[in-house]
């Protein structure tokens, strides 16, 4: 009896362990693939609403919209009524708080049916869904500076708590396909999935400006990037020597920039982030870095922003805001800076009572503006009357000169230069080597314009010498590029040259740009002489 009571307990104890062992939950190997579905599937879902107005009538159209690869057995699966959820049917004894873990809180069973929520939050009534905006949004070059913005992203309450960026640039230098990833957290910690922006961004070729100064030429390319050519004792060239460039040379400091201005040994520069830098000699503050130690590759000048032009002088500086003020730097041993300055000036100061101003022109020590309605303000040095007063004498305060309707100013060696809206040139300072390009006239202390000399669009002027461009792409120049020689006091047109673009003129040759991207140069430093008469002898292309 008492054998019989054992057997049937250890029986009775057998019998609980495997029924214990039964009921332990297990997960198929199979059933590891549910996750992977549930991506897809949420993906697939995302695709077929943008093409979609209405909700799918069954799980398998969403099949268009899986990738080949992806197998799913549909008939495991169904949407929720409000798909919100992919419902798992006939679970059975598969563990599914991994499931529900990976996914979130959200998820939960019913009866036999595994509910994984498309949403990743638990208190959210939106899923966090991350949209991309850049502007401009077609036609990205590597000079573009790109916005981008996570603003059309959707989440709970329209709050972003936090946003993770992939691969974002203002500004991409090199052509190429690229991709931008972004996804957003909401005000309850829980991230959106991960969208892309695709595209591609093309060169633009060609030359768009050059600029000289005292013996050096930089080119600057619609691409943004640069070129030197010529003297660098002062490592104005920014290439990180001193060594002067005998042939033309891409910078490769520069590789995004959208202006350029040269004073005599030094340069500013501003890419197309509106980054603003100096390089070169800075004797007397006008490189703008508070200090006044040279620099041999471009170093930014800090607090300098939102800049419309950039302008330099033989050692000071100068730029335009897009508000019409202007913020001037360096020597001011004439009061080229203005008012109330100090010798020299290390960091860029706001000259005060001007405003409204389009374009600065500043020269060896005096400075001209023209502001928006037309007029020139000129102040600094006087000594033969560059300033315009009708009077000599230098002069700190801001002068009114007498001439309406300018376009464009260049300040030289102690003469002035304005290009009418109607074409036409005036002229008035120093006219000893004929820089006014007037006649038996050592000074001119009014604006005086010159004679038969119309259709003018772009000029430029350094020492004693003026070039400018018809809207024909004609060239004329007067004045001297050897003061020890030829001088012509009235303007002269270059036989056969045509189709000119841009000018830039250093302190003793002539630059300019065809139409062809040609670079053709004449003057002192290439001793290609001025001949006689009234005509140049035709030109050849840069030697470098």
């Amino acid at each position: 009896m008492e054998f019989g009571i054992i057997l049937v307990a250890v029986i009775v104890v057998a019998s609980a362990a495997a029924l214990v062992m039964k009921k332990k939950p297990a997960v198929k190997p199979a059933d590891l693939s549910i996750m992977e579905d549930y991506r897809a599937i949420k993906k697939a879902l995302g695709e077929f609403h943008k093409d979609n107005i209405n909700r799918p009538e069954s799980i398998t159209q969403l099949s268009k919209y899986i990738e080949a690869e992806q197998k799913i057995d549909w008939s495991r699966y169904e949407l929720g009524p409000d798909l919100r959820y992919l419902i798992i049917k006939d679970i059975g004894k598969i563990n599914c708080q991994p499931y529900i873990d990976a996914v979130g809180s959200a998820s939960r069973i019913e009866g036999d049916n595994l509910y994984l929520s498309f949403f990743k939050f638990k208190a959210s009534e939106v899923e966090p869904k991350a949209q991309i905006t850049m502007f401009p949004p077609h036609n990205i070059t590597t000079t573009t500076a790109i916005e981008w913005s996570s603003k059309d992203s959707v989440t709970d309450g329209s709050e972003i708590k936090e946003e993770e960026w992939e691969e974002k640039k203002n500004n991409y230098p090199e052509p190429g396909k690229y991709t931008v990833r972004l996804r957003v957290m909401d005000r309850n910690g829980n991230w959106s999935e991960w969208v892309e922006a695709n595209f591609e961004v093309t060169e633009i070729t060609g030359i768009s400006s050059i600029k000289a100064g005292l013996d050096y030429l930089l080119i600057v390319h619609n691409n943004g990037k640069v070129q030197g050519y010529g003297g660098n004792k002062f490592g104005q060239l920014g290439n990180a020597t001193q060594s002067p460039l005998d042939e033309k040379t891409y910078i490769g400091a520069y590789s995004s920039i959208e202006m350029l201005a040269c004073g005599e040994t030094h340069v500013l520069s501003m890419d197309f982030q509106g980054k603003v830098s100096a390089t070169g000699s800075n004797d007397y503050g006008q490189l703008g870095t508070g200090n006044r130690l040279n620099l041999r590759s471009p170093q930014k000048i800090w607090g300098l922003e939102k800049v419309k032009q950039l302008a330099a002088g033989k050692d000071y500086s100068g730029a335009v805001l897009i508000t019409g003020a202007v913020l001037m730097w360096g020597l001011n041993d004439s009061g080229q800076l203005g008012a109330d300055r100090p010798a020299y000036q290390e960091l860029p100061a706001r000259i005060k009572n001007l405003s409204n101003v389009r374009q600065l022109s500043l020269g060896y020590n005096h400075t001209l503006a023209v502001q928006y309605d037309g007029s020139v303000i000129s102040w600094g040095d006087n000594k033969y009357g560059q300033l315009g007063t009708g009077y000599k004498g230098k002069s700190t305060e801001l002068n009114v000169v007498n001439v309406k309707g300018v376009r464009q100013v260049v300040a030289g060696k102690d003469f002035s230069v304005a290009l009418l809206e109607n074409g036409k040139v005036v002229t008035w300072g120093n006219n000893l080597y004929g820089q006014c390009g007037h006649e038996n006239m050592t000074e001119v202390l009014f604006p005086k314009e010159i004679e038969k000399l119309k259709n003018i669009v772009k000029l430029d002027a350094r020492s004693t010498f003026v070039v400018a461009i018809t809207g024909i792409g004609e060239v004329y120049t007067w004045g001297s590029y050897d003061t020890e020689g030829q001088s012509y006091n009235s303007p002269v047109v270059i036989a056969g040259l045509k189709y000119v673009k841009d000018v830039a003129v250093s302190y003793t040759d002539a630059y300019v740009l065809t139409e062809k991207d040609e670079i053709l140069t004449w003057g002192e430093h290439f001793d290609i002489r001025l001949p006689l008469g009234e005509k140049f002898e035709p030109l050849v292309e840069a030697n470098f």
